[in-house]
């Protein structure tokens, strides 16, 4: 026993020897020296790609629905933050954002009382954290990214999943967010967890339109086969925890696919189509089942013009309709923002055309759409709707947008007839 102690000992102490001499040795500390450098070249790096932002939004929007007065609704966003640098795989974000007016008065914002009554342009004066994120990607590991925190998400269209970038208040989401394409270049799977949805309003929204905290899975998986399909499944899995949002709870599941059919050099055919079929989810005190369906297609013409012509179904099957409380909707049935519920419990079906001519004037964009509403319900006739749209992009610090839109409302159940007409500026460093 005392020999075995004794022979430990002694291992111990050539061990510690040996430890020393090869940390002690030239070799050794220039080793050292060499990784500390290489770390401390990495981080200054990092240092120098990181990227201050400075996002500034300047509108102008007028909106006139029936029996409210008008709203001239003047603000300035301004987002500001820095994006870091890429260390060892590690990078991260944080952005604020501002919204002000100079007239507040002038407009009403959704969130203080209506005493005009006028009409809403949702733009209510706000100051927030609108990102503030990390993130950690290794190339070599399937092409694997993950990010945390509070973040900016915009799945396929923003039909189901989006940012409501319309708005000056953009929504984002407090959530985890793993993308791979496991080993496959042309695939990207998506899974991401929200627990938390900052909406345009914040916290200042009322019962059913301010932040929420519900317990949302998110899977998106899509195929890129070059510019004539690109096919995406989905499945969205959302159940709010509070009671004025329990009609948010949802299971969607669908398809879609997009792409451009080349037919010759100056001829194509852009088309997309998608289909979901949505229940109730969690907490909804609602029992139903419902359908969505879209179907687009178009020619370009090089030169001439792009035309278009879609229809979208939003179903209902009486007891409620397709609900997407995450969807950027302005960007769907007009932008005269007649349809952002979707059509209400009785559903709606869109008619769309749309005609884009080629302007000789680059940078200059212009685009006229047609809409016919019906309900899904009875069909009833709910309206028609005609929208302008102009953009500009000066260069590529400064843009220019004009858009116009006038809803003429149908039958009883239809939404007011209204009119808005926006001017804007956007300058990005």
């Amino acid at each position: 026993m005392v020999a075995t102690k004794r022979f430990l000992n002694v291992g111990r102490c050539v061990t510690a020897a040996c430890f020393l001499a090869v940390t002690l040795s030239p070799s050794y500390a220039l080793a050292e020296d060499d990784k500390a450098s290489g770390a401390l070249a990495e981080l200054m790096a990092a240092v120098k790609d990181s990227k201050p932002i400075l996002d500034v939004n300047l509108r102008w929007e007028y909106a006139k629905i029936n029996a409210f007065q008008h709203s001239h609704g003047a603000t300035a966003r301004t987002r500001f933050g820095v994006a870091t640098g890429t260390f060892h795989g590690w990078k991260g974000l944080l952005e604020g954002v501002n919204t002000a007016s100079p007239k507040p008065s002038g407009y009403f914002d959704a969130v203080e009382t209506n005493d005009g009554p006028q009409s809403v342009v949702a733009d209510p004066e706000r100051t927030a954290v609108n990102r503030a994120w990390l993130a950690f990607s290794k190339e070599e590991w399937g092409g694997l990214e993950m990010k945390g925190g509070r973040q900016r998400i915009k799945l396929d269209d923003d039909r189901w999943i989006g940012n409501v970038g319309w708005r000056q208040n953009e929504q984002t989401y407090d959530a985890a967010r793993v993308k791979t394409n496991l080993g496959m270049e042309k695939l990207l799977v998506q899974y991401i967890y929200a627990w938390q949805v900052n909406r345009i309003f914040g916290d200042q929204g009322g019962a059913g339109t301010r932040d929420f905290g519900p317990r949302s899975h998110m899977l998106n998986v899509s195929y890129a086969g070059g510019k004539a399909a690109r096919i995406t499944g989905f499945a969205y899995l959302i159940d709010p925890n509070q009671a004025n949002f329990r009609a948010f709870g949802s299971a969607t599941y669908g398809g879609r696919v997009k792409g451009t059919i080349t037919l010759s050099d100056d001829l194509a055919v852009p088309y997309q189509a998608s289909y979901a079929y949505q229940h109730d989810w969690g907490n909804n005190q609602v029992s139903y089942d419902a359908h969505y369906a879209l179907a687009e297609a178009g020619l370009k013409v090089k030169g001439l013009a792009t035309v278009s012509a879609g229809y979208e179904h939003l179903g209902s099957d009486t007891d409620a309709r397709v609900v997407t409380p995450f969807s950027t909707a302005h960007k769907f049935n007009g932008f005269a923002d007649a349809f952002l519920n979707n059509g209400g419990v009785r559903g709606l079906r869109d008619l769309y055309v749309s005609i884009a001519p080629a302007i000789p004037c680059k940078g200059l964009k212009l685009k006229f759409i047609f809409h016919q509403f019906w309900d899904d319900q009875g069909g009833d006739n709910l309206g028609e709707e005609y929208n302008i749209v102009s953009t500009y992009k000066w260069n590529e610090h400064i843009g220019f947008l004009w858009k116009f839109a006038y809803f003429d409302g149908g039958k009883t159940r239809s939404p007011a007839t209204r009119t808005r007409s926006i001017l804007q500026t956007t300058l990005r460093f």
